[in-house]
């Protein structure tokens, strides 16, 4: 009877030695597969810290490339305004000079054309006095006045040449006048919109940069 009952009670310490190793074991796995997972996880965010960098890396090498294509294009701009505004500048010059060139021509042509009317007139008028006086000595009086109403008709004459003169000469300032403000305000238009032009640039410019920012 005795031994049964120790035969039982081994019986039952062998089967709780049995389920106590099972239970050890259980836990062991799952503390392997706990510290598996924490592993797993880490290298997961290790990843994906990489990856970040990466990207973080891409798109600040692809904004840095484009603000140097845009300060290289920037710098090309300018240095394109800048000859088109010296050229610009020398045509103007240019024209300015011929146009003052032309008014000088036409100027001199009044002015010698006045000083030929002038010999003219000055040689006249000292024939016609003597002519009269002439007359005045012989007594012809008549003749003498006619002479007079010959001279007055001649200084007449010389009155109108000189003023139509005058007035073409004058006419001639205002146009060359009129011909430079012309080129000022056409110089002035293509600046302005040459600068519009520029600053449509820059926008367009500043709206890509802005946009490849976006989307990084």
């Amino acid at each position: 009877m005795r031994q049964a009952e120790q035969a039982q009670r081994q019986q039952k310490g062998g089967e709780g030695q049995e389920t106590a190793r099972g239970r050890g074991e259980a836990a062991g796995q799952e503390r392997q597969q706990g510290q598996d997972a924490e592993r797993e996880r880490l290298r997961q965010a290790e990843q994906a810290g990489e990856e970040k960098g990466r990207r973080v890396q891409e798109v600040t090498g692809q904004r840095a490339k484009e603000a140097r294509e845009v300060e290289r294009e920037t710098a090309k701009k300018a240095e394109e305004f800048q000859r088109e505004k010296a050229q610009r500048g020398q045509e103007l010059e240019r024209e300015k000079g011929q146009k003052a060139a032309e008014f000088k021509r036409e100027a001199a042509q009044t002015v010698a054309e006045m000083e030929r009317e002038e010999a003219k007139h000055r040689e006249r008028v000292a024939k016609l006095e003597v002519i009269r006086s002439k007359l005045t000595e012989k007594g012809n009086t008549e003749a003498a006045t006619r002479v007079g109403d010959v001279l007055r008709k001649e200084n007449d004459r010389y009155e109108r040449a000189m003023e139509r003169l005058r007035k073409q000469n004058e006419e001639a300032a205002q146009r060359f006048q009129q011909k430079m403000q012309r080129l000022a305000e056409r110089e002035a238009t293509r600046q302005k919109r040459q600068t519009q032009q520029r600053s449509g640039g820059d926008a367009g410019r500043d709206r890509q940069v802005k946009t490849t920012d976006d989307e990084g």
